[in-house]
């Protein structure tokens, strides 16, 4: 009887629950500290009277099967693929959870040639590869059940089938001491052992093929994909919280960006069952962050993106301004800089609320910036929060 070891696990995501193929199932690389776990709710009843020989006894029933929760991180790995009409294509190896996070489409859940220089044209899919970039787009995600997806948790020995998966939350995290990487966590409707290996996992995998990419990618993780250095992250910002729109110099140190779904999964409560969860749905859907930066003043106007005011000034200007209800920021993230061929992550936020910085006295004096993207229209349909967009070399 063999002994399990996390370390040598390996994930696949799908589309499809069977026929699987090299355009709806996809090995994504996951990193130490994942998580896969479902608990059973119970229901306690116990018994409390008077008398000289109470009854003091009571018993416990389990009630329903809780939603599986799973987490695990990835890092950012963007890279290139040419078909075989000789098309470079820009893809990421976790392409299918961005989609499931962004979009509800399923006309172009399955990734075959030609896909990807359609699914702009018709307009079906915010969520897409070009030649110059992977994008991410949620305006079109306003549904009550986003893309449900299948996990495949190969944990050593044992394979999990993991069903109905709704990706719930997207965490990115700026440590300028690591690796860009996104920490996803999500529910399902259950998880089960299967007592023999999906062929795509059995077969061992096939080596990644460039030249053969539409065939081959979904077997092995791309060889040419690449990683983002937080340390050369960037950031544009630009604000009316003084009146005028302005720019400001945000050198971060430290930030996240969590994208939020809040999804809710129904399960019934039947006597004398334990019931399973039914299904999901979505709620409200937020985009939030915070920001760490120095205490710097610029004595710069502020007027044009090359003389940037400070967090000092940003600081002073909020706290100058403080009937304003609601400050609109344009908050640009440049993950991994902006230089010529490099690769690259852009985070786009056109309509932030940010709250007033607070400060952090630590050994350098430094400010702590939260913020929360809204939506553009006054009927806050939303979608146009964030926009990400990826690529392996930027023009």
């Amino acid at each position: 009887m063999a002994i399990n070891l996390s370390r040598n696990t390996r994930l696949w995501i799908s589309t499809v629950n069977t026929g699987h193929n090299s355009s709806n199932t996809f090995e994504i690389p996951v990193q130490e500290g994942y998580s896969l776990t479902q608990s059973v709710g119970t229901a306690d009843i116990s018994a409390e009277e008077a008398g000289p020989v109470p009854t003091r006894g009571g018993k416990r029933f389990n009630t329903q099967l809780d939603p599986v929760e799973w987490s695990f991180s990835t890092y950012f790995n963007p890279y290139s693929i040419t078909d075989d009409s000789s098309e470079t294509f820009k893809l990421t190896v976790d392409m299918l959870l961005w989609h499931s996070l962004a979009s509800s489409s399923t006309t172009d859940t399955e990734f075959t040639d030609g896909a990807w220089d359609g699914v702009t044209a018709a307009g079906t899919s915010k969520v897409y590869g070009d030649s110059t970039k992977f994008k991410v787009d949620f305006s079109n995600n306003n549904a009550h059940v986003l893309t449900e997806l299948f996990m495949y948790f190969q944990i050593d020995n044992d394979v999990f089938l993991v069903e109905q998966a709704q990706v719930g939350q997207a965490e990115i995290s700026i440590d300028i001491s690591d690796i860009a990487q996104v920490a996803w966590s999500g529910n399902a409707t259950k998880y089960t052992r299967l007592s023999a290996e999906p062929a795509f996992i059995a077969g061992g995998g096939v080596a990644y093929n460039e030249s053969a990419p539409i065939a081959d990618r979904y077997a092995a993780i791309p060889a040419n994909k690449v990683y983002l250095i937080n340390k050369l992250t960037t950031m544009s910002f630009q604000s009316d919280v003084s009146g005028t729109n302005l720019f400001y110099s945000v050198p971060i140190t430290a930030g996240t960006v969590t994208i939020n779904n809040n999804v809710t999964y129904l399960t019934p409560n039947t006597l004398s069952e334990v019931d399973v969860p039914i299904g999901s749905f979505t709620g409200a859907f937020e985009v939030t962050g915070t920001l760490s930066a120095y205490l710097r003043y610029s004595a710069n106007a502020g007027t044009t993106a090359g003389e940037p005011k400070g967090t000092t000034n940003l600081l002073e200007d909020m706290q100058a301004n403080p009937g304003k209800v609601t400050n609109t920021t344009n908050v640009v993230m440049y993950i991994g800089g902006q230089a010529t061929g490099t690769p690259l992550v852009k985070i786009t936020m056109p309509t932030t609320h940010v709250a007033v910085p607070t400060l952090s006295t630590d050994d350098i004096v430094s400010t702590e910036i939260e913020f929360k993207a809204i939506p553009t229209s006054a009927d806050l349909i939303s979608g146009d929060e964030i926009t990400i967009e990826m690529t392996d070399a930027q023009a």
